[in-house]
């Protein structure tokens, strides 16, 4: 199981600590590291707060959507997926699964990691929403791992420093500006 919730993080040394949405409370969220053919499942927890910290434009995809104002679907970008996995955009679900998208079809995604060695990175996805759950800290990587790649003489371990990089602007007081129009 992974968590997402609402938290606060230092992400500057001369900033206090930023309000986030996160993967089991960190951001980014948790690594996954699995091998290639290694089946994982995950039950994507949403525990945040009922209403967005950011600004909600409410005119995009108004077709009832905005009635669940944090809503959230982990999508794996750049993963072969199954469908029903794939974190589809209407497939959205809000706290504890108590409304559910159009399209939501389970609550534990499988991923059966058939690619070759990748670095991928897993996002919220949910529809008219995405750009403010990304930017409030719902992001993290997912590294598949081969044989093939093992045989590269790539940077290991230590030496290997996965960079996760992501565009934000703060106020003052350490919280994330976002601005209420285009």
């Amino acid at each position: 199981e992974v968590t997402m919730k609402e938290f606060q993080q230092q992400l500057h040394r001369d900033l206090p600590p930023t309000r986030l949405f996160g993967y089991n409370g960190v951001y980014p969220g948790p690594t996954f590291e699995v091998q290639k053919h290694e089946k994982v499942a995950v039950k994507w927890l949403n525990k945040l707060p009922d209403r967005h910290f950011l600004p909600v434009d409410h005119t995009l995809h108004d077709d009832g959507h905005h009635e669940h104002e944090v809503k959230t679907v982990v999508h794996l970008h750049g993963g072969c997926t199954p469908a029903d996995s794939d974190g589809y955009p209407e497939a959205w679900y809000t706290k504890d699964f108590h409304a559910k998208g159009p399209f939501f079809e389970r609550e534990v995604y499988e991923y059966p990691n058939e690619q070759d060695a990748t670095a991928l990175w897993y996002h919220d996805h949910a529809m008219a929403i995405t750009r403010l759950n990304v930017y409030a800290g719902l992001v993290g990587l997912y590294f598949i791992r081969d044989r093939e790649e093992r045989s590269l003489n790539l940077p290991k371990g230590e030496y290997e420093i996965p960079l996760l990089i992501q565009d934000k602007s703060f106020h003052e007081d350490g919280s994330l500006f976002y601005p209420r129009q285009p």
